[in-house]
């Protein structure tokens, strides 16, 4: 639980994620929607909140129906909002990936490849799920510092919690084969990376950051086709990116509905700042 800001409204926040954003993960296994109830009641009875989040859970089912019977106990209002999520299907390859696209996505792509040649020879490294397991440590070294270079954080340095958590997943999952985690240089100079995790056939991102001063590059989309194509070698027919942010409709074949249950104290006035998340 830490203090922040939603624009320049002050916030306590209890997270699960490793930065400002909607994501992170309260895992409840399908049979026991009981847990989602226990941690609303221990939440409501224990601690001052303005707002609740939970995303990805379907009306209907009873995962939703512990939160509303929660919310009853605790006088908490509930409201509904769509997050959806970006999907890229690889599973007849990258080439037919990129030739169902538009013709000016393909443009674009060869633009953007000439300006990264441009300035400077792009490399690329990392852990890809059974290869590169040599260069964990050095890659997890990295991901923190283009993270600290990026926008996120202007040269501030990450705090150890998410120090800890970025690590603590990526050796995790590499032990187990699962671990994606690239990294673009240009020039000789770390630009972007990304990382996620693959899981029967799926890849499901975790975070992404560039280098600021790369930023009239797009080193971050052009790492990403790199790892789509990367992906798609390796078999993997579906990535999954959380988070409608505009970007992504460049390059995702699809969004999909994710819902997003908030839950608010009776007598709040919330106003839901779509775009942000």
């Amino acid at each position: 639980m830490r203090s922040g800001c939603l624009g320049k409204i002050p916030l306590t926040r209890v997270e699960f994620a490793t930065h400002d954003a909607y994501s992170g993960e309260f895992l409840v296994e399908d049979d026991h929607p009981e847990i989602i109830s226990a941690f609303l009641d221990s939440l409501a009875g224990e601690t001052k909140f303005d707002l609740i989040c939970l995303n990805g859970i379907e009306q209907g089912t009873p995962q939703f129906q512990a939160i509303e019977e929660s919310a009853k106990r605790d006088r908490l209002a509930i409201e509904m909002t769509n997050h959806p999520i970006a999907i890229v299907d690889l599973s007849n390859g990258y080439n037919s990936y990129c030739q169902a696209m538009s013709r000016n996505f393909r443009r674009t792509l060869k633009r953007q490849e000439q300006r990264v040649s441009e300035a400077g020879e792009p490399a690329l490294d990392g852990v890809r799920l059974n290869s590169g397991i040599d260069r964990l440590e050095s890659s997890i070294e990295r991901l923190y510092a283009i993270t600290e270079a990026s926008y996120k954080l202007k040269g501030q340095r990450l705090r150890d919690d998410h120090r800890g958590y970025l690590g603590d997943l990526a050796r995790n999952f590499a032990a187990l084969g699962m671990l994606h985690l690239s990294t673009l240089s240009i020039g000789g100079r770390d630009a972007a990376v990304v990382m996620g995790l693959v899981e029967r056939g799926c890849y499901y991102d975790v975070t992404l950051a560039y280098v600021e001063e790369f930023a009239a590059l797009s080193p971050g989309a052009y790492l990403m086709q790199q790892v789509l194509r990367d992906l798609a070698e390796r078999g993997v027919h579906t990535l999954v990116s959380h988070g409608a942010h505009d970007y992504k409709l460049r390059w995702s074949t699809s969004f999909v509905p994710n819902l997003a249950a908030f839950a608010m104290p009776r007598g709040k006035t919330i106003w839901i700042i779509e775009g942000y998340w």
